[in-house]
C-alpha cells in the first residue's frame, strides 16, 4: 500500500470516524485494515513498528478490537441485550468458557456486548484512539445489528436514551474500519443508512492507467523474496484481471492474496514454482471464475482464463 493511500485513510478516519474498505476477494482487506487500524489506534509515527501484534504492549492492545459480522450476529451480541447468566452455588458468576463448574442457577440480566465495552474504555481513556475492525460488515443486516447506534456514529456529539433506562453516546476517539467484498453480489449491496455514515475506500489489486498495467502489492511481495521472474508472474496477474474487468466486471478481479505463497514455499533468487502456480490456477483461480459465470462450462472458460491460454497470448504481445 502506498504512503499516499495510507494518508488518506488516516485522514478519512480523522474526519468522519469511520470508514469500509471495500474490494474483491483476495484483495487484502482485512489485512489492511488490522494493521492500519493498529498504527492509528496507537498513534504511531513509524508504521513498521506495529505491524507485529505481539510487540505491542498488553494495555495498548485494549485500544484495538477486531469482529466479524454474520447473519446471525444481532444487537445482543454487538451491543447489549437480556442474555442467561449462569451461577455457582455460592452465588458467583461462572466464566462462559468455563465447562465444568456445576450450574446452580440460571439468571436474565442485561448484559453489555462487544461495543458497549469497548465505548467503555474509550471514554476512560479520551486521549486516546480506540479503532474497532468490523470484518464482512455487510454480511450483517445493519438495523438489527446497530440499531439506534447508526443514528449515534452520525452525531457524536449527541446522545439517546437505551431501552434499558441509561443515557448513551459513542465517544469521539472510537473510530471504525469495516471491511467488504464487493464480489458476492448477494451481499454486496449495502444498507443506505450504513453507507450514508461511512466513507468507501477501494483496496485494487490491479491498475490500469492508459498502456501500462500494474500490480503494486504483488510486484513488491514478489522482489522482496527476490523471485526472478517476478516480470512475468506480474504480467499474468495483470492479464488475468485485464480479461475479468472486461468480460466479467471490474468488481471481479482476483486479488493478489491468491499469489502470495507462504516463505518456506519458495526458494529466493529462483522462479516462481510453476507446480505451485498452476495449482493456484486449478484449485483456485479457476473456481472463482466458475462461480462468477456459472452458465459457462468449464471447458469453455479455460479458453479464455487458462493459464497456458493467458502465457500464449502474452508471448504473442511480447514479440509483436
Amino acid at each position: 500500500m502506498r504512503p499516499f493511500v495510507i494518508k488518506r485513510i488516516e485522514n478519512l478516519l480523522k474526519k468522519h470516524s469511520q470508514i469500509i474498505l471495500e474490494g474483491p476477494p483476495g484483495s487484502g482487506k482485512t489485512y489492511l485494515a488490522q494493521h492500519i487500524g493498529r498504527w492509528f489506534a496507537l498513534g504511531a509515527k513509524d508504521y513498521g513498528q506495529f505491524l507485529d501484534k505481539k510487540a505491542l504492549p498488553e494495555e495498548t492492545k485494549k485500544q484495538f478490537r477486531i469482529v466479524q459480522f454474520h447473519e446471525s450476529y444481532g444487537y445482543e451480541e454487538f451491543f447489549q441485550g437480556i442474555r442467561p447468566v449462569l451461577l455457582q452455588s455460592d452465588g458467583r458468576e461462572i466464566d462462559p468458557t468455563d465447562v465444568n463448574t456445576p450450574v446452580s442457577q440460571m439468571l436474565y440480566r442485561n448484559v453489555h456486548g462487544l461495543f458497549r465495552n469497548f465505548c467503555q474504555l474509550a471514554s476512560e481513556k479520551p486521549d486516546n484512539s480506540f479503532v474497532l475492525i468490523i470484518d464482512e460488515i455487510n454480511r450483517g443486516k445493519a438495523s438489527r445489528i446497530f440499531g439506534e447506534l447508526l443514528y449515534l456514529l452520525e452525531y457524536r456529539d449527541e446522545s439517546i436514551l437505551l431501552a434499558s433506562g441509561e443515557s448513551f453516546s459513542v465517544p469521539k476517539n472510537v473510530y471504525l474500519i469495516g471491511t467488504m467484498n464487493t464480489a458476492d453480489r448477494s451481499i454486496a449491496l449495502v444498507d443506505y443508512a450504513l453507507r450514508r455514515r461511512f466513507k468507501f475506500v477501494t483496496v485494487r489489486p490491479y491498475e490500469k492507467e492508459g498502456d501500462k498495467r500494474k500490480a503494486p502489492v504483488l510486484r513488491k511481495w514478489l522482489e522482496a523474496r527476490g523471485v526472478s521472474n517476478a516480470d512475468e508472474i506480474v504480467a499474468l496477474f495483470c492479464e488475468l484481471n485485464e480479461r475479468v474487468s472486461s468480460r466479467i466486471n471490474e468488481h471481479f478481479t482476483i486479488g493478489h492474496s491468491y499469489f502470495m505463497l507462504k516463505d518456506e514455499d519458495i526458494t529466493p533468487q529462483l522462479r516462481y514454482p510453476d507446480k505451485e502456480l498452476e495449482e493456484i490456477w486449478r484449485f483456485s483461480i479457476m473456481p472463482l471464475i466458475s462461480e462468477y459465470q456459472p452458465h459457462r462450462s468449464t471447458d469453455d472458460l479455460l479458453k479464455d482464463y487458462g493459464l497456458d491460454v493467458l502465457r500464449t497470448a502474452l508471448l504473442a504481445k511480447w514479440n509483436r
